[in-house]
Formats: C-alpha cells, structure tokens, sequence
C-alpha cells in the first residue's frame, strides 16, 4: 500500500488561470529545490499541485519498494477512497518504472476533478519524479562509497566537503559522511592537521601537482599510517573547481599482509611435513602439486608426480574395481556423491613404481578454487595388514573353537585349512606332519586343486624329504613354482594359478611338530611380505586343539622313531630266570626277559611302544632275540616268552620262530593283556603248533586273569608277586593261594610261585602244595652265558 504523505487542507474554488499556473510552478520548483530533505521537497511538490487545480488537499507517497520509503523518509497518510472528488495519479519515472503516486483531494463545492485538472497537474508528477530518482541516484552513490574500504572525498573551491563517505568520516572522528558535507577541516578537526590538510589542498588547487605520499596519522586514529591520493578538479576551461582524494589506511593492510605471508609459511610447513599425503589436481585429474608425504606414498619424486594423473597410480578403488568416471567426477565435485553412489571411501589401492602396492585410506575432498582440487589419503598399509592378520586370526580361530574336539585330526586339519584358503588372497592350504628323518605326511588340505581328507598320504620321502625337515628347523620360507614345481609343492597336486607356497613351522616346546603351507598366485616378492602373517598362523594352529592332537600326534611318532631305532640299532639283549622246582631248586625252564642298553624299565619301553604302534615290531624284535640267545640252553628245559594276544593272532613271524626252536616254547600271555577275541588266540595257538604251551601271567593281580584261565585254558599260570610277598605271615594270602592250588588241580594247569624271595616264603609255598616257582631266592635274570650249565645243551631244530 503507498505511504501518504501528510495532507495539506486549503479552501480553493477553482484551478488557477494561466499566469498564475506558472507562478505557482515556479514557486513550487524553487522550493523543492531549497529543501533540506525529501520529505519536505515532495510535500512543496504536493502543496503547488494543490494549488494548481485549487483542491482541498494533496499528498504524494512512494510505492512500498522503493528504498525511500524503506529509509522511513515518508510519513503515512490517508489510503485514498472512491470518491470520484479524489483522484490519484502515477508518478512515472525513466523506463516508465513507477515510482508512487499524486493524490488530491477537489474542494468542496468545486466538484470533482476533471481531464483538464490532470493535464495541469503532469508539471507537478514530473517535478516529483526529479525529487524521488535524484534523490535514489544520490543514495545508491552513497551506498556504494560507504561500502569502499578506502575514504572517498570531494571538496569544492571553497575546501567544503561535497561528497564523503564512511571511511572519510571515520578519519575526523565522524561516523557518517553526511556530517563532513558543507564543512571545512578546521570546522572538523584540530587547528594543527586541518592547517597542514588545508595547506596541502591549497597547493593542488594552485596547480602545484598531485599528492601521493605516505605519512603517519595524528588525530583521531594515533599510530596508524595513511596512504593519501589527492587531485585537483577543473572544468572545461582548466579552471579550479575543487579537490578530490582517496586516503587508505595502510597499517591493517600491512599487518594483514605479514599475516598473510606468515600464514602461508605455515601452511606450507605443514605442507611439506604432514604425515599424509596431500595433493592438488586440474580437473583432468592431472597433478598440479603435491607434498613428500605423496611422492613417498608412490614412490615418485615431485617432478616424475606432476607429469601424471591420479589415476594412474590408483589400482582399485574400495569397492575392488577401477574408479570410474562418475566416482571421478565426484571427486572432482568435492561432495562426495555422485551418480554411481558415494565417492570411494575408505581404502585405495596404489601401485608404486616399483611394482609393489600400498593401501591409502582416502581421507578428504575439496574445490579450494576453480579448476583446483585437493585430496587427502593415508598410507594405512600396514595397519591394513595388521587388521587383516587380526580378521585371520579371529576366524581360525572362531573355527578352531567351534569344532568338536574329539573331531578326527584330519577333520580338524581340513577345517582349518579350508579357513585359510577361503581368503581371496590364497589359493590353497595343507598342513603335514614330520616324520623324521625322511618323511612327510600329508594330514589336511582345501582350495583350489586340493582334495582333504587325505591324512596319512605320504607327499615325500627320501632326500627331499630330510631337506624339508632339516629346513623347517630354521623358520619360515618360500618356494617358488616356477623354480621347484616338484618336491615339497607336489602337496597340490593339478593346483591351478599357483606362482608360490610359503611354509611355515607348527612348534611345541621349541621343536617342530608340523609345517603349514599356503599356496598363493601373487607373486614371490608379495607373498613374502605376507610371510609374517603365515607363520602368525602357524603359530594359532600349534596353540588350539589342532595344535594338542598334533603335539600328540608328534610324541606317538617321536616314540615310534625312538622304539624303531632301538629296534634297528639292537640296543636291547635277552636275560634269562630260572622257573624251578619249589623243592629241589631244579631249573625246570627259563623266562626270557628283555633289558635296554639304555637302562629304562621295560614295562615303559613296552607301554611306549604301544602307545606310539610299534608294540608288535619291539616284541617280534626281543622274542626274535631271546630264541637265538637261549641257544645254549639245555635241551630238555623250556623257555618261556611274553606275548602279547596281538602278536599270537598274527600268528607270523611267531609260528615260524616257534618252529624253528622245535619244542618246549611256553607262550605267556599276562593278566594285563586284553584279549578282544579269546576262539581266535585258542586258534592261534592251534594253527602255531602242538609243541606250543600257553602260560597266564599274573594271576591273582586282577579279575582279567581269572576269564583268561577259563577261556584259554592254559598248561601254566603265574602266581602274582603281590599273593607272594609275606605270605609266610598272611593267613588270608595262604588261603587264597590254597585256593589257587584247588583250581589248579581241578583245571590241571601247573601253579608257578613268581618273586619268591624268602626260605620263609618258600617252605609256606609248599607247605599249601605249590611245587614250582621263580624269584630271586633262585636267581636273578641274568644272560645266558651266566645261568651255568646243568644239563647238556638241546640241539638246534632245523627249520620247516
């Protein structure tokens, strides 16, 4: 809505005639021009043309956007009706631009206003028009000098300040240029710099030059250094007409200066020592700079960087394909979007110019200027590696702790083998177990070209497999494909884009107990970068349950080593005990026992070699041994030999060795011995030959004994050293031997006494009608050519 203006009320018939029109034009014209505001200029404006068409009031207001009536220069007035004795006109400007409107207001009585009355008042809207777009042009000038960061000034002839903005103002102490308009600079400041300003403006007016120098501000802006720039004006004909200067303030403007020099020096520093690598780019990707953290991150130098292209040394983005023109262009944006989805984030990969690839984190993007674009990235390679190790290690393990942990060892092994060859990076994976000194075993293996569940094939023997075992002890390694496709590498048979294997150790208490190898396509420089990581690995596997069934799996085959060594280097020998007449102290036979060179009790050796399954190649070995000792052992005494059940259902090589002794072979099987099958050991002992005698040890030591002598139904048993010992003393142990004697004449087994120490022992014994036993009160096993000769040596029988 248009803001009136206040209105003027006075009684008027009729307009003015001619003369009259004019004279009050011209009034009106001089009065505006003499007014000291807009306001006041527009209201004589509004008053002539009220005259002029002798109204009874008339008032003039802006439209609502022009910057006048924003300033709040025109007052509100009354919204015109419609009362046809009103009437209101546009007041047009240049570019017919509105730029308010003329409102009067007929007297009464006159009647209303006409066609003619509009015509005399277009003098009137013109004059308005003047006032309004001077009065803008004036405005938006001083706009534009109050927004200068230099003080802008003109002065006339007389030294008088026609034009001057803010910062002019500022430099007297005023905080407007409309307050210097008019004025002197002895009215504005002290009398000691308004005579040496005023001086100066003098002598430009003289035409005495210009003035540009640089001199020290005293009043008001102490200790702050200008900068002035003044010029005469003249007109047309070279007459004065005034003085005109710029003055800048140049204290701010150096102080910013150094700071902006000082600015630049850090950042450069920081530029040039900032742990990540910072570079700038055209937007053809093109490198325009870059910081050594970058040349160090491609391993390029400043000048070989700028003659490339980011993409050139991008291998893959975090997605794991190329950067594509639309990531680029995201890049390029700075936004970190683009059509394709979000810009790579997170990891790139970098090929530097030795071949190898570093992993940066991408770190930042931005437009620092048109056609400039920075980036940030991080070498993160190794704590990529170091993450990934963790990955690793966390899903071998997770699988380790999720199987069963009475799973079969090859399970166990291709479980983790699969884990291992499931990672993008390797290809295959097996583990095998040492068999010293020649011998390789395949236990587990998964990935391309590998079939698990191969436990016990043998990959290696020989030569190569003793360098494999004797290489182990020094750590981990590599082979290359290329250069030793047979060997150790034949672990993966048909492997396919195998270019390596590392091999890494599987320790327990310091020594080897098996080896993890992973086959892998990268190349040998690569694959051993990641040879920490492997044996990392191992080392996972040797401390699960993996890694207990493959130290025990070790110690079997430890012990197995060290029984087939004692085995092959003989360092045992045959001792012989006597097993005599309780009366007389005849030696009826002898049990062969075996001694180690070594002195370790026998029951251990024995129980070792069972456990580690090599009993039957140890006792083949000592039974072997003992026959051919007792050679020269009488022929009409028996020899006793302990036998597992094992070894009597095998039948061979005992049938054989009994044969070739001929007679008087006693088989003794102990009470400790489980018999899985007890028809098969009676067939046994059928089919190995009628000069055959069964003997049950032990008897009295355990209930297994007892069945032993009720299914096998042998010639003799043994009386357990426990039922011996004090029996002298012992009513309850005289009773169950007197027992014992009841059962053996019922079964018709003879009972032999074992570990008779004693006469005392001896005379109980027999005294409950036990007539044969063995114990050191007779003897100590001792070798053969120690027991003496009572009675001539029985003749070898030849063989079958």
């Amino acid at each position: 809505m248009p803001i009136a203006a206040p209105q003027t009320r006075i009684q008027g018939p009729r307009p003015a005639p001619g003369l009259e029109l004019v004279r009050i034009i011209t009034t009106t014209w001089r009065d505006a021009g003499r007014a000291s505001t807009v306001r006041s200029a527009l209201d004589a404006i509004a008053e002539g043309a009220r005259r002029s068409v002798g109204g009874a009031a008339a008032s003039i207001a802006l439209c609502p956007d022009d910057a006048a009536s924003e300033k709040g220069l025109l007052g509100a007035g009354p919204t015109p009706g419609s009362d046809p004795s009103t009437v209101s006109i546009s007041i047009v400007g240049s570019g017919r631009r509105a730029l308010g409107s003329l409102t009067v207001d007929a007297a009464p009585g006159r009647g209303p206003i006409t066609a003619e009355d509009r015509s005399i008042l277009e003098a009137f809207l013109m004059m308005a028009a003047a006032v309004i777009e001077r009065t803008a042009v004036q405005r938006n000038l001083q706009a534009v000098l109050d927004h200068s960061p230099v003080a802008i000034f003109l002065k006339d002839r007389e030294l008088r300040y026609v034009i001057a903005n803010r910062r002019a103002a500022e430099l007297v102490g005023r905080t407007r240029g409309e307050e210097l308009l008019g004025r002197r600079d002895d009215e504005l400041m002290p009398a000691a710099d308004a005579a040496r300003v005023m001086t100066s403006d003098l002598e430009i007016l003289n035409g005495h030059g210009d003035v540009d120098v640089e001199e020290a501000a005293h009043w008001p802006l102490e200790g702050r250094r200008f900068h002035v720039q003044a010029f005469g004006v003249r007109d047309e004909h070279g007459a004065p007409m005034g003085v005109g200067g710029v003055v800048s303030v140049i204290t701010e403007h150096r102080t910013a200066n150094a700071a902006l020099v000082a600015s630049e020096a850090r950042y450069r520093m920081l530029f040039e020592h900032a742990l990540d690598a910072v570079f700038f780019t055209d937007d053809a990707g093109r490198y325009v700079e870059a910081n050594p953290a970058a040349c160090e991150l491609v391993g390029r130098s400043r000048d070989e960087i700028l003659m490339r292209s980011v993409t050139d040394d991008v291998v893959v983005g975090s997605s794991g394909g190329p950067i594509s023109d639309a990531m680029w262009a995201a890049f390029l944006s700075g936004d970190g979007e683009s059509e394709a989805g979000p810009l790579v984030r997170g990891d790139l990969s970098l090929r530097r110019s030795d071949g190898s690839i570093r992993v940066a984190e991408y770190r930042s993007a931005a437009n620092v200027a048109p056609g400039l674009h920075v980036g940030v990235l991080r070498d993160v390679t190794e704590q990529r590696i170091s993450e990934r190790r963790e990955d690793q290690r966390h899903a071998i393990l997770g699988c380790l702790l999720a199987m069963p942990t009475q799973a079969p060892l090859d399970e166990q092994a291709d479980a983790v083998c699969g884990e291992i060859a499931s990672r993008g990076e390797f290809q295959q994976a097996a583990i095998f177990a040492l068999e010293p000194p020649r011998r390789l075993l395949l236990l587990g293996s998964a990935g391309t070209g590998t079939q698990g569940g191969q436990t016990g094939a043998t990959v290696l023997e020989g030569e190569r497999a003793a360098t494999v075992l004797v290489r182990a002890t020094s750590g981990p390694w590599i082979d290359s494909w290329v250069d030793a496709p047979a060997g150790p590498l034949e672990a993966f048979p048909g492997a396919t884009g195998v270019a390596g294997v590392a091999w890494a150790p599987i320790r327990a208490d310091g020594r080897v107990i098996a080896l993890l190898a992973v086959g892998a396509s990268m190349a040998t420089s690569a694959l051993t970068e990641r040879l920490p990581d492997i044996e990392e690995l191992a080392s996972i596997v040797a401390g699960s349950a993996l890694g207990r069934s493959l130290r025990e799996r070790a110690s079997v085959v430890a012990s197995s080593l060290r029984i087939r060594r004692i085995i092959e280097e003989g360092a045992f020998h045959p001792v012989f005990q006597a097993i005599v007449d309780l009366e007389t102290g005849e030696p009826l036979g002898y049990e062969a026992l075996t001694r180690f060179d070594d002195g370790a009790p026998p029951e251990a050796v024995f129980a070792e070699a069972a456990a580690s399954g090599v009993s039957l190649e140890l006792e083949i070995a000592t039974a072997q041994a003992a026959m051919h000792a007792a050679g020269p052992l009488p022929a009409n005494r028996f020899i006793d030999i302990n036998v597992s059940p094992e070894l009597v259902v095998a039948r061979e090589p005992l049938r054989t060795m009994v044969r070739e002794w001929g007679f008087g072979v006693v088989l003794e099987i102990t009470e400790h011995d489980e018999v899985a099958d007890y028809a098969a050991v009676r067939a046994a002992i059928a089919d190995i030959g009628l000069n055959v005698r069964l003997a049950v040890d032990d008897a009295g030591a355990g209930f297994a004994s007892l069945r032993h002598i009720l299914e096998l139904r042998p010639a003799m048993v043994k009386l357990d050293r426990t039922l011996v010992a004090g029996i002298d003393g012992d009513p309850a142990r005289q009773a169950l031997v007197a027992g014992m004697v009841h059962f053996a004449g019922r079964l018709r087994f003879d009972l032999i006494a074992e570990g008779v120490e004693t006469e005392a022992e001896r005379t109980m014994l027999l005294d409950l009608g036990v007539t044969r036993a063995q114990g050191y009160l007779f003897g100590r096993p001792v070798p053969v050519d120690r027991l003496g000769r009572q009675c001539a040596p029985r003749p070898i029988m030849p063989g079958p």
